[in-house]
């Protein structure tokens, strides 16, 4: 309530140079060449749990005391968070070239502050944490298209397009230098915002069957910081305590984008969609139980498990042992870290046009269509889930719907 409004502007400028006259004699070679640049800030004021993230929030669900209905305080109020404001600086430019060549590039970069975060708190507070603005990202990036004609007739048409788009973001500051850690993540100064932190999983032991994880080496920097590099050289221990967390990577993809083809000839269209998305790890936050080995004694278990695990010694098994007692191998760790990387089929799309079908009745043309949108998708070896696009971008799996195959058929008719 201490910080309701906020002022935010924007420029943008845009210079079409193919229109210039100095490039009269290369019209024919450049059909279009325009350079545009914006700078500006937005904000955001739906942080945290949205739109009650500064308020003092209360449960009154389950929580009864001496035999009375009670309530607790599941939120603590904070008056002075702020809005988070990014600034933000882009510049680009479009060009066609020859008639059948065109080219899009966008260079971006974005500064956000005041982000707000969960920060935590002492237990002893009755509260884990509470949100505040304390973090600064820059986030850059470059985005582009290019098309490509080519077939380009009068009775036929093939045009291939490809998109990409390549991001990075970087926690800039932090209030403090201390970074935030929350179960497997951590949010840290020079680390991307969806950085994985973790024990390392080193498998499956051949000769015993039971799991495994890398000891590592934990060292001390010039300021008394402790640290871990991973250096599986120190080898691999069977107590899950004894493992140190390591930095492994992150969920943000370092490359996505997508391809498209468009075909046409006479009456006959066709048109085939693909995305792609390259780099990143999703967390199964759900394979700690679809894959248990026996933790949870008469549970269901995936067919996964029931084909990867150890059955005799020396076999070199993707999973440990069945073993009916409570184990630490289903734990938190890079067990169940996986890569999202994939390629899917998005849209495939045929078409049959009648042109001047009834034009007593001024109908000018009839389409018929039949369209599949989800068709497949390609993941990678390691990936055991639905369906990584589903996925949000803190990279957490769990149990996320997959996207349906829809299939759609319609007529369009022109007056």
């Amino acid at each position: 309530k201490n910080n309701r409004w906020g002022v935010f502007y924007s420029l943008g400028a845009k210079w079409r140079i193919a229109s210039e006259a100095f490039m009269k004699d290369a019209q024919y070679y450049v059909q279009e060449l325009t350079l545009r640049s914006s700078w500006g800030t937005t904000g955001n004021q739906a942080v945290g749990t949205g739109w009650y993230a500064s308020r003092g929030l209360y449960s009154f669900g389950g929580f009864s005391y001496a035999g009375n209905p009670g309530m607790f305080l599941t939120q603590f109020e904070n008056p002075d968070l702020k809005w988070e404001k990014t600034r933000k600086f882009n510049f680009g430019f479009d060009t066609h070239l020859f008639n059948f060549l065109s080219l899009s590039i966008d260079y971006y970069n974005h500064l956000t502050t005041d982000m707000a975060f969960l920060v935590p708190l002492s237990k002893t507070v009755g509260n884990a944490d509470w949100y505040e603005n304390i973090g600064k990202l820059r986030n850059q990036g470059v985005e582009f298209e290019l098309g490509f004609d080519a077939v380009q007739t009068q009775n036929a048409l093939l045009r291939f397009s490809f998109t990409g788009a390549w991001n990075q973001n970087r926690i800039v500051k932090l209030s403090t230098d201390k970074p935030i850690e929350r179960g497997i993540t951590i949010i840290e100064p020079g680390k991307d915002i969806y950085s994985w932190k973790m024990k390392e999983w080193a498998g499956v032991d051949p000769e015993t069957g039971v799991g495994r994880w890398y000891k590592n080496r934990v060292e001390t920097d010039e300021k008394g910081k402790k640290y871990t590099v991973i250096d599986h050289s120190t080898g691999t221990t069977t107590d899950y305590n004894e493992a140190p967390k390591v930095d492994l990577g992150k969920a943000s993809p370092d490359f996505q984008g997508g391809f498209r083809t468009d075909f046409s000839y006479k009456k006959f269209d066709f048109s085939i969609l693909l995305n792609y998305q390259l780099g990143g790890k999703v967390y199964g936050d759900n394979l700690g139980y679809d894959e248990q080995t026996g933790s949870s004694l008469g549970s269901n278990f995936t067919q996964y498990v029931a084909d990867n695990r150890w059955r005799k010694p020396g076999q070199k098994a993707l999973v440990p042992m069945l073993y009916d007692s409570r184990t630490t191998w289903n734990n938190a760790s890079s067990r169940f870290l996986m890569s999202s990387d994939y390629l899917k089929i998005q849209n495939i799309m045929v078409g049959y046009t009648i042109e001047e079908a009834l034009p007593q009745v001024g109908v000018g043309s009839i389409r018929f269509f039949f369209s599949m949108d989800n068709v497949y998708t390609f993941v990678a070896k390691d990936y055991r889930g639905f369906d990584p696009a589903s996925i949000g971008a803190n990279g957490f799996q769990w149990w996320n719907y997959p996207m349906s195959m829809k299939f759609t058929g319609g007529v369009t008719i022109t007056f």
